[in-house]
Order: structure tokens, then C-alpha cells, then sequence
């Protein structure tokens, strides 16, 4: 076991379980960033469909085209404020739950053997200043989709142990139960 891995996840172990739990509310600066960016966006879309009753119909195109993207990016920061995950290891399956305010909206369960690889997949970015910043994300590939399993990881290095964490829970739990049969 890494235990520096172990320190970069919100993890509880107890016995052979491991959980992860990234609550709601993460990150809400840059939720509420998104939210108020997408306000923004809407609040042009109402001053060009007001200013279209005057000049016509291309500015109601125009507005429609900011209100629906501005609705778009409201969503998506809602969704990051209010989005929670749950990822369980029990020994032989691993269990991830999406809720968002508490609703559960997704939930994939799968045993270890089904796994076919644990892989890093980059989750997206943002610069600060003069600091460019890329967050990670650790993901289970099984023949019915991909499971995360981490996120919010801000360094490549930190993402491969996480990734390589997974993989010796994963396949040390194989080796107990094929050395038990």
C-alpha cells in the first residue's frame, strides 16, 4: 500500500472496505465562478432581446444563442456545487454513486475480475494568474463503461499513484480470493 496515495484521497478504511467520499460542495468558488459567468451570459441574452424589438429578427437569434449557452454553463456549475460521489471497495466489487443533492442519480457496481484497466483520464483545466492547472481524474474501464474512481487530482504524478493504489487494491484482493479456492 502507498501511503502517500492513501493521503491524497478523502478515504476511510475499515477492515478489507475502503471508501471515498467526495461530498457536495467541493469546490463552490469555482461552482459559484460558473454560475455567475452563466448569469452573465443570460443577463446579455435579455438586454439583446430587448434591444431586438427594435432591430429585428437577428438579434433575437443572437439572444436566443446566449440565453440557451448561458443556461448551459448555469447547469454545469450547479452540477459541480451540487454533485457528490461515493466510491466503495468491499475485497471482491467495487460499488461508485453519484448523487446530486442528495439524489442519487447514478450508481455502477462491478467485481474485480470485470475490471480490464485503471487509467488516468485528464478532467478538464484551469489557469490561475500565470499557473496553468489540469485536474485529473483515476477511472475503472469494464466492458459496460468507465467508473470513476478519482477526482480532482492536480499533478499527473499524484493521478499514477492513486492509479497504481487502485490497481494493487484491486489485484491483491484477486490473489486472496484465488488463494483461498
Amino acid at each position: 500500500m502507498q501511503p502517500d496515495a492513501v493521503a491524497l484521497l478523502p478515504l476511510t478504511q475499515i477492515g478489507n472496505r475502503v471508501d471515498i467520499h467526495y461530498p457536495m460542495l467541493r469546490k463552490p468558488l469555482n461552482a459559484l465562478g460558473l454560475i455567475l459567468f452563466g448569469g452573465i451570459f443570460n443577463g446579455s441574452g435579455a438586454f439583446l432581446w430587448h434591444r431586438a424589438v427594435q432591430d429585428g429578427l437577428p438579434l433575437y437569434i443572437m439572444s436566443s444563442i446566449f440565453h440557451f449557452v448561458g443556461g448551459l454553463i448555469v447547469l454545469w456549475g450547479l452540477y459541480a456545487l451540487f454533485n457528490s460521489l461515493h466510491v466503495q471497495f468491499d475485497g471482491r466489487s467495487l460499488t461508485a454513486v453519484r448523487r446530486i443533492l442528495g439524489i442519487q442519480v447514478g450508481n455502477k457496481t462491478v467485481t474485480y475480475p470485470l475490471i480490464h484497466a485503471i487509467e488516468i483520464k485528464h478532467n478538464g483545466s484551469y489557469q490561475s494568474g500565470n499557473t496553468h492547472h489540469i485536474n485529473y481524474q483515476v477511472i475503472a474501464k469494464t466492458a459496460s463503461g468507465n467508473i470513476i474512481l478519482a477526482e480532482e487530482l492536480d499533478s499527473h504524478s499524484k493521478a499514477e499513484r492513486v492509479a497504481e493504489y487502485f490497481e494493487e487494491l484491486t489485484e491483491s484482493a484477486e490473489k486472496q480470493v484465488v488463494s483461498a479456492a
